[in-house]
């Protein structure tokens, strides 16, 4: 009985703590300044976006330098023999 019991528990207790943990990782009550324009009932202004775009390029620009890095080290050495 107890072992029924506690499959039951455990069957309702994971879904549970899977919704309020996704809910936590979707930025509700989010402080960190971002625009979130999947929101319909918000509408950011054009400086708001044209913020966020340079927030994006420049991490576009990080990405594409850390990209760069990576496959330069991944590279065989090309030294000749002698």
């Amino acid at each position: 009985m107890a072992a029924l019991l506690s499959l039951i528990l455990l069957i309702v207790v994971c879904p549970l703590l899977m919704f309020f943990m996704m809910r936590g990782m979707h930025g509700h009550g989010s402080k960190n300044g971002a625009v979130d324009t999947d929101t319909p009932d918000q509408n950011p202004s054009a400086a708001q976006l044209r913020e966020l775009r340079r927030d994006l390029e420049a991490r576009l620009e990080d990405l594409d330098a850390r990209i760069e890095y990576l496959e330069a080290e991944s590279q065989p050495s090309r030294h000749v023999r002698v």
